[in-house]
């Protein structure tokens, strides 16, 4: 039983890999959407204006990901999901960051 927990946990990926393994959907979303690669820079400093084209490429992402359904974005399922395949480490920060947004959704 302890082999089987320890190859699972193995087997759990960092951030930047998740992170690379979600970059094949940017380029269909960016085209979809036109929304231009400078929206797409400020994403990654932590900068989300309330553009159209951008929140339509972000509705595309999460949809593609299946993390949203019937324009309700599935917060339990994104935490679900984290824990079984993100390392340790990073679940703090991802259940933080899924609160802040279900709170920001409740307003």
């Amino acid at each position: 039983m302890l082999a089987i927990i320890w190859v699972a946990e193995r087997k759990k990926i960092t951030l930047e890999e998740a992170k690379n393994t979600a970059m094949h959907l940017k380029k269909p979303c960016q085209k979809k959407t036109n929304v231009t690669e400078e929206l797409l820079d400020g994403l990654q400093k932590g900068e989300f204006p309330r553009n159209e084209r951008l929140l339509c490429f972000m509705k595309c992402i999460l949809t593609s990901t299946k993390t949203m359904r019937h324009n309700e974005v599935l917060y339990d399922w994104i935490l679900r999901n984290a824990h079984l395949m993100l390392k340790e480490k990073y679940l703090p920060r991802i259940e933080h960051v899924v609160e802040v947004c279900r709170e920001g959704s409740m307003k």
